[in-house]
């Protein structure tokens, strides 16, 4: 119980932690920085909504407020690559496909005239018997 409990642990912090390194997703631990920028720029100026802050870090013109340091440490800004190239190296394996040999003799048929039943005996209409 004890050893099925322990793999079922380790086996879902290992997804996790391949999950977060592989995708995006661990943008989303940048997520505190993201607020206390907003708390910063919210200082200096408090009319600024949380939509405003966004359209000015994400989706329009940044203002050089020489916070750019601050800025590129924002989530979804500047997105690291983890994974390093992948090489797959296939075995090779030779396949020689070589041609049947022919027979020297003639093919016999499967079948002689003789494996057949005469259709005629089955006939309703048959030729008269002498």
């Amino acid at each position: 119980m004890y050893i099925w409990a322990l793999r079922y642990v380790f086996s879902h912090i290992a997804v996790l932690i391949l999950f977060f390194s592989t995708t995006g997703l661990s943008q989303l631990f940048k997520l505190p920085v993201l607020v206390n920028h907003y708390l910063e720029h919210r200082e200096r100026d408090n009319r600024i909504s949380m939509l405003d802050f966004l359209s000015m870090h994400y989706w329009g013109q940044d203002i050089n407020d020489n916070d750019q340091d601050r800025d590129m440490q924002l989530p979804f800004k500047n997105i690291e690559q983890n994974s390093g190239p992948q090489i797959v190296v296939m075995p090779q394996q030779f396949i020689s496909l070589q041609k049947p040999p022919v027979p020297d003799h003639k093919c016999q048929p499967v079948c002689s005239d003789s494996d057949h039943s005469d259709p005629a005996l089955a006939s309703l209409f048959r030729p008269p018997r002498a």
